[in-house]
Order: C-alpha cells, then sequence, then structure tokens
C-alpha cells in the first residue's frame, strides 16, 4: 500500500542488506492496483523488488501471464521450494512447477517458520534438483540470493 511503499523510498523501511533490495509480499488473494508501477519506480531509485513465493498468490493460479508486468519492470520472484513439496496445495505447486518451467523464478528460498517445516523444505529441494537440474538448483539456492543482496540482478 502507499504507506509500505513510502517507508521503502524514505529509508524507513527494512530493506535486504545493502539497501539495494526489499522483500515484498501480498495477501494471497490479489494484487494491489497499479503495483506494476510502483515497483518500476522503486527499480528506478536503485531498490530491486523481489516478490516472496508468486506460486502461492491466487491470481497466478488463474495464468502465471499476470506476473510479466512486474517482471518487466525488474522484479525478481523468490520461490518457497516448500511448495513443490505440496506443503501448500496442489495449486501452489502447479503455480510453482510452471513458473520454474517458464523461467520466471530468479532465486529460491524456504519459508519455513517452525522445526516442522523442515521435512517439506528438504522434499522441496530435492525436487527442485530434480526439477531444475544441480546446476540451476545451485544458482537458485546460493548464487541468485546473493546477487540480489549484492545488486547485481541483471533481470
Amino acid at each position: 500500500d502507499d504507506v509500505v511503499f513510502g517507508r521503502i523510498v524514505g529509508g524507513s523501511a527494512l530493506p535486504y542488506p545493502g539497501g539495494k533490495a526489499v522483500l515484498i509480499e501480498f495477501p494471497t488473494s490479489l494484487f494491489p492496483a497499479r503495483i506494476a508501477h510502483s515497483f518500476a519506480d522503486l527499480k528506478r531509485r536503485g531498490i530491486r523488488p523481489v516478490l516472496a513465493h508468486p506460486e502461492r498468490y491466487e491470481p497466478v493460479w488463474r495464468t502465471i501471464d499476470v506476473l510479466e508486468p512486474l517482471l518487466d519492470c525488474g522484479t525478481v520472484l523468490l520461490l518457497d521450494v516448500a511448495a513443490l513439496a505440496g506443503k501448500y496445495g496442489k495449486r501452489p505447486q502447479k503455480a510453482a512447477e510452471e513458473l520454474l518451467d517458464a523461467g520466471f523464478y530468479y532465486a529460491a528460498c524456504s519459508d519455513a517458520h517452525k522445526p516442522g517445516d523442515v521435512a517439506d523444505v528438504a522434499r522441496g529441494i530435492e525436487r527442485l534438483h530434480t526439477l531444475e537440474g544441480a546446476d540451476e538448483a545451485r544458482f537458485m539456492l546460493s548464487e541468485g540470493p546473493k546477487t540480489i543482496l549484492e545488486g547485481r540482478v541483471e533481470a
């Protein structure tokens, strides 16, 4: 919303270390109005928008094409690997697989909040390796996040 956006551009929000990227998360049912415009403005200000777990957003379940305007303005997408293990249900799992197949993700992580999440994360990492191969999985789990933090993303 406008309050959060104002805090990000005003420097009072908490970006990733180094201040060159910020993790954004939406309610799962819809994307905020004019979000591509706001993300493009962040990019112009030298702040890379990083969209958390797009596979869990209902508009993406209908078509992954809803993410193209965000990708076009420099947003990078962050996969929650547990989605590949089915932790959030079939629709997010299917969306995650479609986004992987389309090459929309830049990096992968976990949204683990408790020890019980570790098994789903491990299964998701294994599935990522199966679907993408060792080199791409390594990039998404290690190099992708590192380049985001260092502000070296060329997306």
